[in-house]
């Protein structure tokens, strides 16, 4: 079967009853979806039906959100996120956005790969260039533009040029 989005929380944590292999043991939903719940709210995320639905039939968005949040959950402290809004409407993504910009403001270490330089500025810090395997830029979101970030992209300004910034 699938899962809800208390189960996949706990994937491979889960809450149960008694000693032994794990296959005899009596697992806690009720407890774990409590938990889940309240970690969802604490995030601010909203998800209908979130407790009994499973996450297959979820939206792109609302997947996104319930896997970036089991890794605050954990208490990671970095969380890589490869093209976190790919394939999201315009509600989703920033419903995305925003929670990143909350995980990043209570001190949580956020590595972003994306395509989407508008997503960019509106999330990180610093903006690392990757080209053909090597860094080319590593600047400060707020010292730079986007034409200077798409000629890094692109090869117009070269890694000899670029200052990095501390």
């Amino acid at each position: 079967g699938t899962f809800t989005a208390a189960e996949n929380f706990f994937l491979g944590r889960e809450i149960a009853l008694g000693r032994g292999p794990a296959l005899l043991r009596w697992i806690r939903r009720k407890s774990m979806g409590d938990i889940a719940m309240r970690g969802l709210e604490e995030l601010h995320i909203e998800i209908p039906g979130v407790r009994s639905k499973p996450v297959d039939r979820m939206s792109g968005g609302q997947r996104q959100l319930v896997a970036i949040a089991r890794g605050a959950f954990w208490g990671h402290k970095l969380l890589l996120l490869d093209e976190p809004t790919a394939a999201l409407g315009v509600r989703e993504s920033r419903e995305v956005l925003d929670l990143i910009k909350r995980l990043g403001a209570q001190g949580l270490t956020i590595v972003m790969v994306t395509h989407n330089l508008d997503h960019l500025w509106q999330v990180c810090n610093r903006v690392v260039v990757m080209r053909r395997g090597r860094k080319v830029a590593d600047l400060a979101s707020s010292g730079t533009n986007m034409e200077d970030v798409v000629a890094y992209i692109t090869g117009a300004r070269q890694p000899a040029t670029a200052q990095a910034e501390a």
